[in-house]
């Protein structure tokens, strides 16, 4: 494992734990008051719609306290062309500092994701018939931070709001090969968040 591998490694395990710590102080520390809404990313499914493919997303988030709070994300694609398939599930729990004690407005955060992945490509090679066909299973885990802004609209104000944009650093932890064919992969890149969710608070 390369120096640059052993530091992702390492800070992917470090965000973890500070997550971790930071969401059980608040916890113990302050009184807990209910407020949690349900929202859809519309900008997934727009993309992958344009692209002739199909994805969804859809995110809980419940108010800790005051100006934090906690968001679980659950993301499916699924993508098609002339050589095989993608599938892509992913598991995203967030974290969430508003600036505003509303609980409305800017927010910053931190996010922690797993990403599994399976890959099925079927193709042969014309120039000298070989078959470079192969099929895989990657588990991947990512962490990151974020920025958001969200607001609501409407009378009683219920419907919300909230773009969402982040960056970070996501590592191969496991990678299953149903059939290994000419294929290699970065064990280490970038990753991000994007996101316009739209949804109801209750």
């Amino acid at each position: 494992m390369s120096n640059f591998q052993l530091c992702i490694s390492k800070t992917t395990k470090i965000g973890f734990v500070l997550l971790l710590l930071c969401v059980t102080k608040i916890c113990s520390s302050q009184e807990i008051r209910k407020e949690n809404n349900f929202k859809a990313d519309v900008f997934l499914p727009s993309y992958y719609f344009i692209i002739n493919s199909s994805a969804f997303s859809f995110s809980y988030e419940h108010q800790i306290k005051n100006n934090h709070g906690l968001q679980m994300s659950l993301q499916y694609s699924t993508d098609k062309n002339l050589y095989g398939s993608y599938k892509t599930f992913q598991l995203v729990p967030i974290y969430k500092f508003y600036f505003n004690k509303l609980y409305k407005g800017y927010y910053t955060g931190t996010y922690l994701k797993y990403i599994n992945y399976h890959v099925k490509i079927n193709k042969t090679n014309n120039s000298n018939s070989i078959d470079d066909s192969y099929e895989f299973i990657q588990h991947k885990g990512a962490f990151g931070i974020l920025n958001g802004y969200l607001f609501y609209i409407g009378k009683k104000k219920r419907i919300l709001v909230d773009p969402i944009i982040g960056i970070g650093f996501s590592q191969v932890l496991k990678t299953e090969f149903v059939k290994k064919g000419n294929y290699s992969f970065n064990k280490n890149r970038l990753d991000a968040i994007v996101a316009l969710n739209i949804g109801y608070r209750f």
